[in-house]
């Protein structure tokens, strides 16, 4: 059992107990695209400037506002606008995980941010790879910059996957892709220290190769398109393949080390996958220009992967799948005016509830991606560990809040508590305490912050602001 917990608590359960301005809070992807989740129901946004088929990724700060977003080509700040020096990054509009935003772990009060960006399997022939670049948000107030650290190769030659996983240890991240014809994993930490120089090697799984289309430019290329997915218990791993099977895997976040391949039945056109909220549910796409199907694997079975329940066949399409800040799941699908909606992923079968027109993109038309979101620890909103709701603490007081010096947290018992930064980075943990205690916060940077009071199994999150 792991003692930290991604709070992000399922639909099922508690959303009422922590605010939604967080930094998932605003999606841009698609034909202009752009969804707001600080709303309920979440609504449309108009402005985005993405018109890419596949890969993207968006960011917003503790509030909830838009920092920037990217396509893995360009990378656009809050206005809408190319940030300065955000163009010509070698990710692709037709990668399916083109683009990946994760915080720099230099300090704790960082305003860095990677971009990970990986190239097309198509007409490009993953030439470019798998490359990184910074981004500044301190410069052009506060609209950002792409620094001088821009388009730096990590590998050649990688499929159009990668996930991050947060470490063991509560503060690094594992950088997780696939090496393409090869069945070879590649797992890089990411710490304070920056990127490892050579990552955790796991030959595990199918060989990631071939694949056949009509168009002749993506002869023998197809399997390089797919998506890896981590469980938010960050102990399964899931992939699929264009032309072949999907496959789940064990992750060790302690070691970075992938196992235990589990196989499904070969699929054509597979695409989108995505875990529910407490780990128990795999959901994927496949067939997805004619007669799409979304499909559901019940991961609490002996054998998870030999059989699964259709849950909707479309004569449109069904593409990828991002689980949403608020516990659902959201299907793209191509040239709809809608994302579809799985709204309660945790249950078995049809009772998880598609919705086709789950919500109104404003009179904008979907594309094949959404927008991949790195949930962190810390993040509130679904419990990682269990599927039932925390048993919250009778937390007397934390003031004053906002606080300049010293916050003063009042329990009744023995307790430990540990803080993090908005960015889910760990910051302190003290332990062995009672009653009450004075957090002196004197040196942490203007920001709001996160702090988890664990007491006797329970747990509770507070959010204070340091002046």
């Amino acid at each position: 059992m792991k003692t930290f917990s991604l709070l992000i608590l399922s639909i099922i359960f508690c959303n009422a107990i922590f605010s939604q301005d967080y930094i998932a809070n605003q999606w841009y992807f698609g034909e202009n695209c752009g969804v707001d989740f600080s709303t309920t129901p979440p609504t449309s946004l108009s402005g985005g400037q993405i018109t890419g088929l596949e890969g993207c990724a968006t960011i917003g700060d503790s509030q909830g506002n838009l920092l920037f977003y990217s396509d893995g080509m360009n990378v656009y700040n809050a206005n809408h606008d190319v940030m300065e020096n955000g163009d010509n990054l070698t990710g692709h509009w037709s990668s399916a995980q083109s683009a990946l935003i994760l915080p720099v772990l230099f300090d704790r009060n960082s305003k860095l941010y990677y971009l990970f960006t990986l190239d097309d399997g198509g007409a490009e022939h993953l030439a470019d790879g798998w490359r990184y670049s910074i981004i500044d948000m301190s410069e052009n107030g506060g609209l950002g910059a792409v620094t001088e650290d821009k388009n730096i190769l990590i590998e050649e030659m990688m499929t159009e996957r990668q996930v991050a996983v947060p470490h063991s240890n509560q503060q690094d991240i594992w950088l997780i892709g696939h090496r393409w014809e090869s069945n070879e994993f590649v797992a890089y930490l990411i710490s304070s220290q920056g990127i490892s120089e050579t990552p955790v090697v796991s030959a595990v799984g199918s060989v990631h190769e071939g694949g056949w289309s009509a168009n002749p430019d993506y002869n023998g290329w197809v399997n390089a398109a797919g998506f890896i997915k981590a469980s938010l218990q960050w102990d399964k791993l899931a992939v699929s393949q264009h032309d072949a099977v999907i496959e789940l895997f064990d992750f060790d976040n302690s070691t970075g080390i992938v196992s235990n391949p589990r196989t499904s039945v070969t699929f054509d056109r597979a695409f989108g996958i995505e875990f529910s909220p407490d780990g128990t549910k795999l959901y994927a796409t496949y067939d997805i220009y004619a007669n799409a199907k979304l499909i559901q694997f019940d991961l609490s079975q002996e054998e998870p992967m030999s059989s699964y329940t259709t849950i909707q066949t479309s004569y449109s399409r069904l593409d990828a799948l991002q689980l949403g800040p608020n516990g659902k799941i959201y299907v793209a699908k191509e040239g709809d005016y809608y994302l579809g909606e799985i709204s309660n992923p945790n249950v078995s079968g049809e009772d998880c509830d598609y919705i086709s027109e789950g919500i109104y993109l404003g009179g904008n038309q979907c594309s094949y991606g959404l927008p991949y979101t790195y949930y962190y620890p810390g993040y509130p909103g679904f419990d990682n560990e269990q599927s039932t709701p925390m048993e919250i603490i009778p937390l007397s007081s934390v003031y004053p809040n906002p606080v300049k010096d010293n916050l003063t947290i009042t329990l009744e018992g023995k307790f430990s508590l540990e803080v993090y930064n908005i960015n889910g980075q760990f910051i302190d943990r003290i332990e062995n305490l009672e009653d009450s205690f004075n957090l002196n916060v004197s040196d942490y940077s203007p920001a709001t912050y996160l702090i988890k009071v664990n007491l006797d199994n329970k747990q509770v999150i507070k959010k204070f602001i340091k002046l």
